[in-house]
């Protein structure tokens, strides 16, 4: 997998990037990455999820459930799921409901940014 992580608006909303194969070590390496970002920012730090590049996904969702239940990426604010496949945006938004972490799910990213502007968190602009 790669991934990017960065901020779109410096210290309250994180950009993370992901694409190819995800396996369960890169789920631990980013959201350890998250937490130390979120750590940085000014609560509550929303963050955009593309994965709109993802090719294949941990499949254990217990698995995937515990690790975030035991390494809750916190403060946070909204979870925005980026994903053209429904089916994996309904999946993203069951996982985050059962975690009770604010989530919205879009199949562009032009709606992930169109959903901050009308939170008044960020205009629709570029990636810092």
């Amino acid at each position: 997998m790669s991934y990017a992580i960065n901020w779109y608006v410096n210290r309250q909303v994180i950009n993370l990037k992901l694409s190819g194969v995800v396996t369960s070590e890169d789920v631990v390496q980013l959201n350890r990455k998250t937490v130390e970002y979120t750590q940085l920012g000014t609560t509550p730090v929303h963050i955009i999820i593309d994965t709109l590049d993802v090719d294949e996904y941990p499949t254990n969702l217990r698995w995937v459930m515990e690790m975030m239940q035991s390494n809750r990426v916190s403060p946070t604010g909204w979870n925005i799921i980026v994903h053209a496949n429904p089916g994996i945006r309904l999946l993203g938004s069951t996982i985050m409901l059962v975690l009770g972490v604010p989530c919205h799910t879009c199949s562009t990213l032009a709606a992930a940014y169109a959903f901050l502007n009308d939170l008044q968190i960020a205009p629709l602009a570029k990636i810092v």
